[in-house]
């Protein structure tokens, strides 16, 4: 079993000041970086480091422009011990083969459901954050091996990396 990946936001998920919450419930923010499609979820497999970085690279080159990327990392295992059920499905992002290999979406959420997942998210969640920099060079070097598609590109990251 591996790890289970969803872009998120930091400082969305970090609220030190939120102590007038009553024991066992979370803030709202982190809803904001759950949305759903259908009651399904997005989420991707990460097996090791290499396709992490892979994943980051995937997600940050279908954005419509640079940013840092910030991923929050759970066990695949505590996932399904907390009642969620995984379905393999295409992503879609630039780069076709980790859209096919690695994507997964989270079924049947309710909305309480998707508050269960993010508190379940923030408990056990692992973090890995990528630079603008690190950000840059991972889609550069994606371009130039041909694992992202310039064409899916949106056209202020394509005007980033012009075509060469």
């Amino acid at each position: 079993m591996g790890e289970l990946l969803r872009a998120i936001r930091f400082r969305r998920w970090d609220r030190p000041d939120a102590e007038w919450l009553p024991a066992g419930q979370i803030h709202a923010d982190p809803l904001a970086d759950l949305n759903t499609v259908d009651s399904t979820l997005s989420i991707w497999l990460v097996d090791d480091e290499a396709n992490l970085d892979r994943i980051a690279t995937a997600l940050a080159a279908n954005r419509d422009d640079l940013d840092k990327v910030d991923c929050a990392l759970i066990d695949e295992q505590v996932l399904a011990a907390s009642g969620f059920s995984l379905e393999p499905s295409e992503g879609d992002t630039p780069d076709s083969e980790a859209n096919k290999l690695w994507h997964r979406n989270v079924m049947k959420l309710s909305g309480d459901g998707l508050v269960h997942l993010a508190t379940v998210i923030l408990e056990n969640m692992k973090r890995k954050g990528y630079g603008r920099e690190d950000v840059q060079g991972l889609i550069a070097q994606g371009l130039a091996s041909k694992r992202i598609d310039y064409a899916k590109l949106k056209k202020k990251m394509k005007e980033r990396f012009p075509q060469q």
